[in-house]
């Protein structure tokens, strides 16, 4: 079963070569996701390397954790998500986020190992940007949408940041242990739920809007 998931997780090759063959057509607005799914992909190659190498992949998905966060802020700072906060909040949040990362990894923790801390932290952040993206969407094109990518993007992020914040909240428990069982069906869905956020991905690169062609 675990080879199963693994095969899944190589999902993301899907929006990855959309956002190729679209690359030269794509607006601003949705670039930090052509790079974000990139840079999944290439966290997944690195994570196979060093499982097969040094039997521990968390380098490459704590390194990935940091990127894909900030990506992500670039993502939504594009669609005007920050545009009424000050450019010194905005920044002290991005120093802050910064230093919980090495705090987590060096100081607590060590890279080698789940950072706990830093994962639940920036996965509740993004959800609680999606939704609020979600809910600007819906008041912006309440009428109609089937074929919004926004949509599409920020219901991937919820789905998939929901439940990897569910699974650090059970990793980082004192109170309660999780037997094989439950670890294994909590696996099952976040590999069923990873898939599912990578194949909106795609379908929001499939109905993102092009940019202008130059007269």
């Amino acid at each position: 079963m675990y080879s199963w998931f693994y095969f899944a997780s190589w999902v993301i090759l899907i929006p990855a070569i959309i956002a190729l063959a679209k690359f030269s057509v794509m607006t601003k607005e949705f670039k930090p996701l052509a790079f974000n799914i990139w840079l999944g992909v290439l966290a997944e190659v690195m994570a196979t390397v060093l499982r097969i190498t040094i039997k521990n992949n968390l380098y490459a998905y704590n390194i990935f954790m940091l990127l894909d966060f900030f990506i992500i802020l670039w993502l939504f700072h594009n669609w005007g998500a920050f545009v009424r906060y000050h450019p010194l909040l905005r920044r002290g949040f991005l120093i802050f986020f910064m230093l919980l990362w090495i705090t987590d990894n060096f100081i607590i923790s060590s890279i080698s190992r789940d950072n706990i801390i830093f994962r639940l932290s920036y996965s509740l952040v993004l959800v609680l940007f999606a939704i609020n993206q979600l809910s600007t969407i819906y008041i912006r094109n309440n009428s109609y949408l089937v074929k919004n990518p926004y949509l599409y993007v920020c219901l991937g992020i919820i789905f998939y940041f929901s439940f990897s914040a569910f699974i650090y909240l059970i990793n980082s428990s004192s109170l309660f242990e999780p037997g094989p069982a439950l670890w294994k069906y909590t696996t099952l869905i976040y590999v069923i739920i990873n898939a599912a956020a990578n194949l909106l991905y795609a379908i929001a690169l499939l109905w993102m809007p092009k940019k202008a062609k130059s007269i």
